[in-house]
């Protein structure tokens, strides 16, 4: 699975003081063709693809190593953990 949905440096500037909307909208201008796929979009893929699920950020908060308490795990509760031993297959990107 490829999913672009941050970016911590641009041209050598760390990003990673800024918001994450911030930084993604500095990915949407790096790549416009991204698009904008919103959380039902991803999350669908994530089901429908077998996988255990995702991290939402809070978009107000910086980036911050590790766990933070700005991050929550959304599991999938239909995963089945026999799916594809970890390598995603859907295709999506999002900005």
């Amino acid at each position: 699975m490829l999913i672009l949905f941050d970016m911590l440096e641009l041209d050598g500037q760390d990003l990673r003081h800024q918001t994450l909307l911030e930084r993604r909208k500095a990915l949407a201008r790096r790549h416009p063709s991204l698009g904008d796929a919103r959380r039902g979009t991803l999350f669908h893929a994530i089901v429908d693809g077998d996988h255990e699920g995702i991290v939402a950020k809070r978009m107000d908060a910086p980036y911050r190593a590790g766990k933070s308490p700005s991050w929550v795990k959304i599991k999938n509760r239909a995963y089945s953990k026999t799916g594809s031993g970890g390598m995603a297959t859907v295709s999506l990107i999002c900005a």
